[in-house]
Parts: structure tokens; sequence; C-alpha cells
């Protein structure tokens, strides 16, 4: 399915997404949104020591948003019942630093990029970190197939090294998803996704876990898709864009709850999990950072992804409301008609 086809049907029903994917070819083709865009982008990719700070604050403040819409993914501490997290892409650590400081007796593993590789600065308070670890590394150079890869697909490493043990446990009650391939980096962008949910539905409890995942663009088949996958293996599921992110852009989180919890839900995961990893192998051997048209049909067919389309609508209606009015605001603040 092109991402026209899913965007006429999501636009046939909501007259919100349709004005928002109007806006959208509106900032594709007009010069001065483009140039407005783009010096964000450079902004972010060039930050100094003080923009580290506030993004580390505002991702903090963004971490509360979510937990206060969802009502509550991070519990308040109870004696007898302890709370672990996992947070892939964690530095600056503003998401965990808000974990540790509303649930006092809480413990996290973080991963992320080393600085020294382009990874941003670990900025977490020294008295945090005595409940918090970070494994510096990228996600993407462990072993993640079905089967062990070795050279040439691992140029320069004559093998990818297994997960660390922490990364296998299925041990952790919240999962945040927020690595992303930063703009300055040539790492394979699907390959990073794929390598994410793979830890992820690896380190699910059995009782099942909560997974918040950036995502970004509802409307298109790969998002839509991965979507209707948290749909199939959550008891609910929740698509939130707080008002402190970038509201021009098209990134949200998904709030999955209960995900592989029970019987069913853990038929589904157990289905997905090797699919994912099957995709790794794949993804390995390819020569651009794309997921192909087909990679994800495992999840979901065409006429599957229809079928959710109504589901769809409901879920990121809110989210695509809220980039719409941020997108007719730039244009009106930069006189675009």
């Amino acid at each position: 399915m092109s991402a026209t086809t899913l965007r006429d049907i999501i636009s046939s029903e909501n007259p919100g997404a349709k004005d928002l994917f109007k806006l959208k070819n509106k900032v594709r083709q007009d010069k001065m949104l483009r140039l407005h865009i783009s010096a964000q982008q450079d902004v972010a990719d060039n930050a100094d020591e003080d923009l580290g700070q506030t993004w580390f604050k505002k991702m903090a403040k963004i971490m509360g948003q979510i937990d206060n819409h969802v009502k509550y993914c991070v519990p308040f501490p109870k004696v007898g019942r302890q709370f672990r997290f996992l947070d892939l892409g964690c530095c600056p650590g503003g998401f965990s630093t808000y974990i540790l400081k509303k649930n006092k007796t809480s413990t996290g593993l973080g991963v992320s990029l080393p600085p020294d590789a382009g990874g941003h600065a670990f900025l977490m308070d020294p008295v945090l970190q005595e409940r918090y670890s970070v494994i510096f590394s990228n996600i993407v150079q462990f072993q993640l197939g079905l089967e062990p890869v070795f050279y040439p697909y691992t140029h320069p490493l004559p093998t990818f090294p297994p997960l660390p043990p922490q990364l296998t446990s299925r041990e952790y009650d919240l999962i945040l998803l927020d690595a992303h391939q930063l703009r300055n980096q040539v790492d394979a962008g699907a390959l990073l996704a794929v390598s994410q949910i793979i830890i992820a539905l690896s380190t699910t409890k059995v009782e099942g876990s909560t997974i918040v995942m950036k995502l970004s663009n509802a409307e298109t088949p790969y998002t839509a898709r991965i979507l209707f996958m948290l749909y199939m293996l959550s008891s609910s599921l929740i698509a939130y864009k707080p008002y402190l992110m970038h509201r021009t852009k098209a990134t949200f989180y998904a709030i999955a709850r209960g995900v592989g919890g029970g019987a069913v839900r853990h038929s589904y995961l157990q289905r997905f999990l090797p699919q994912f990893q099957t995709l790794w192998m794949e993804l390995l051997t390819r020569q651009n950072s794309m997921f192909g048209n087909h990679d994800l049909d495992f999840i979901a067919s065409d006429s599957d992804l229809i079928a959710y389309a109504p589901i769809l609508n409901d879920l990121c209606r809110d989210v695509w409301e809220v980039q719409k009015n941020a997108l007719a605001a730039l244009s009106e603040t930069l006189g675009v008609n």
C-alpha cells in the first residue's frame, strides 16, 4: 500500500487530517517554510552545552506530560512493589530523571550511543545515578538475529557481540524506545528502529509491560503497521503529542500497556519477535537506510491496514490536530499563503 492510498482513506473520514496533509505539502513546496525548519535542524545538530541542558530539562517535563496523560505509566513508590525500567536512547537522561524522581525506589537501565560517536552527553544528577546504570553502545551492533552474523556484514567487527544479559532479561515494567538516527550519522535508520523493537519484545515481563515508543507520520504505512502491532500486543494503546514537543513536526509517542501479557498477546509477541530478527539480518545487507515496501507485511497486510484505518483515525486524531494547528500558525507567522 502506498502512503498516498492510506492518506486518502484517512482523509475521507477525517477533515482535520486532510487539512494537515495539505499543510505538509505546503511545507515541502514553500522555500520560506523549508528554510525555517532547516534552521531548527541545524541548531539541533550543533547543540552546545547550554542547549543540551535545556533539552534535558524539557525531556523530563515531556515524560511527565506523557505520564499524566495516560494516568499513569510511572507509579508512585509502594512498599513491596519494585519498579524497573529500560530507556533506549536515554541520553541526555531527561526521561529517566523524571522516573527516578517520581518513584524514589525505582531502578533503571539506559542505553545510548557514546558521546565520542556522536551521542548526546549524559547529564543525570549523580545522586540519581545510584539507582541507574548506562550502557554506552550502538544497539545496531549487537547480535540481534536468529543466527550469528559474521564478516563482511559486520565490518569492521568480525562478528556482532551478543546482547548484554540486562537486555535479554524479562524484568522491565516500562520500556522507552526513543533512540533515533541523528542527521549527521550514517547508520541505517531502519536497522535502528528494528533493533529497538527486538530488544523491547525481548525484555517485556511475562505479565505484560508498558512500552512508550517515539514515532512520526502516523499516516504512513510503516508507522500505521507499528501501531497495528502495538494494538495487537497491548491491553490499551494511546497516541499522544506532548505540547512541549516540536508541534510543527510529525513526531508523537505511542503508549502501549500490558504488552505481551496474557496468552493471546503473548502469542502475538512470540510471532512478531522472530520476524523482526529475520528482518534485522536482511537489513544488514542493504545499502540504504529505508524500509522496503513489503518489509512489515508480516505485521499487517494492505487489507488489514484498510480495516484498521478507522481505529487509526480515532487513535491519532488529536496528534494530527496538534500538528495541523501548529503548522497553520507557523504559516501565518511567516506570511505564507
